[in-house]
């Protein structure tokens, strides 16, 4: 594509880069869309999100790596970032916090599990797994994915 082309509907490359992500972001709400639609119990629409997280954070790895190239060369010349990761980022935590309360409520999800903070747990996670696919730590999404299935066995198991 002619560099005219794109500049004719960016303005910036920063407008380009945003679009990526915004485009990026959209495909993943309608995975998770389509994960929330499947009939089944909260803990198990949150083993499904996790699941697509993981896989397309790895099979993304590329794009990924741009991401926190981006964001730690922004941060390195004294721009804030902190309010553009958050804009990039809720709505994950809000789909994690909005599945968690919904498991609350149907009993899926143990009661002394506050969403909230469950929610930014859950986000942790993936920005160590993230992290940790970049630095070649962790090669394979079944790595991060067996502490996020096994996070989610202990909300959901019965106590004695």
């Amino acid at each position: 594509v002619p560099r005219t082309a794109i500049y004719r509907y960016y303005r910036t490359k920063r407008q380009i880069f945003d679009a990526a992500i915004f485009e990026v972001i959209k495909e993943v709400r309608a995975s998770i869309a389509e994960v929330r639609r499947q009939k089944m119990s909260a803990a198990d629409h949150l083993r499904g999100v996790c699941s697509l997280v993981c896989d397309l954070l790895y099979r993304e790895r590329d794009f990924v790596q741009v991401i926190f190239t981006f964001v730690f060369a922004k941060i390195a010349s004294g721009e804030d970032m902190a309010t553009r990761v958050v804009e990039f980022t809720g709505g994950l935590k809000t789909t994690f916090a909005g599945i968690l309360a919904d498991g609350r409520a149907d009993g899926s999800i143990r009661p002394e599990f506050d969403p909230a903070i469950m929610s930014e747990l859950f986000f942790a996670n993936f920005e160590s797994a993230a992290l940790k696919m970049l630095l070649g730590i962790e090669q394979e999404p079944s790595q991060p994915k067996v502490r996020m299935m096994a996070a989610i066995d202990a909300m959901t198991a019965v106590r004695a």
